[in-house]
């Protein structure tokens, strides 16, 4: 395939691909993704070099860089410092890098993907530890009261949500679905004569699946 351009910098090239990867239906997590990747790109090439230029060694250093000298500080209300990044994040921005590596090479502004030859990295699945029966009845009952007043601190008060929140926790539980699959819930998915739940998935397919549920007889 011949070249585009050569000469275009990375963070056009980065732009570029955002541009594309937005126009193709991917989701907003996935593009915000994307840029928090391509951030990290241009915080370690500041002159902002010709893509095309970037060779393999520089990427090697890239990830040495992310593994042993980056650092982040966590945004959030609790204070927690800075931080270095989890080996599964250094994965994911290996894996956005080889997206963005794969469009480059089908609009001719690179030969070949580099992030393809360079082993991915390891890290290992966090095991997943089930809340317990007590837990559960404990999460269920902290939905019906508020925590107690910070200037009478013997009251609590009522909350009006308790019955949605109780039936958010459940269906969770019932399903295993994501935070942000529960927030794309109609009315509409919810079959009461079968007791099941449509869900639509992450991404630009949004595939459908079905769910029955079983928190109706729980006590």
């Amino acid at each position: 395939m011949e070249r585009k351009n050569t000469t275009l910098a990375l963070s056009a090239v980065c732009a570029g691909f955002i541009h594309y990867k937005t126009a193709t239906g991917k989701s907003e997590h996935t593009i915000a993704d994307y840029l928090v990747t391509c951030k990290k790109v241009k915080l370690f090439f500041p002159n902002d070099p010709p893509f095309a230029k970037i060779t393999r060694n520089h990427w090697i250093e890239f990830f040495s860089y992310l593994t042993t000298d980056y650092v982040s500080d966590p945004d959030g209300v609790a204070p927690r410092g800075p931080i270095k990044l989890a080996p599964k994040t250094i994965f994911n921005i290996h894996t956005n890098l080889a997206s963005l590596y794969s469009w480059a090479v089908k609009e001719g502004l690179v030969d070949k993907n580099l992030i393809h030859t360079i082993d991915r990295p390891d890290f290992e699945k966090p095991v997943i530890v089930p809340l317990t029966k007590d837990e559960v009845a404990a999460l269920l009952k902290a939905c019906d009261k508020t925590r107690n007043w910070r200037t009478r601190t013997a009251i609590n008060s009522t909350r009006y949500t308790a019955a949605r929140d109780r039936s958010l926790i459940r269906l969770l539980l019932d399903t295993g679905i994501r935070a942000e699959e529960i927030c794309d819930i109609t009315f509409n998915d919810l079959n009461l004569n079968t007791n099941c739940i449509t869900i639509r998935g992450k991404g630009a397919g949004r595939k459908k699946r079905t769910h029955r549920l079983f928190w109706k007889t729980m006590r």
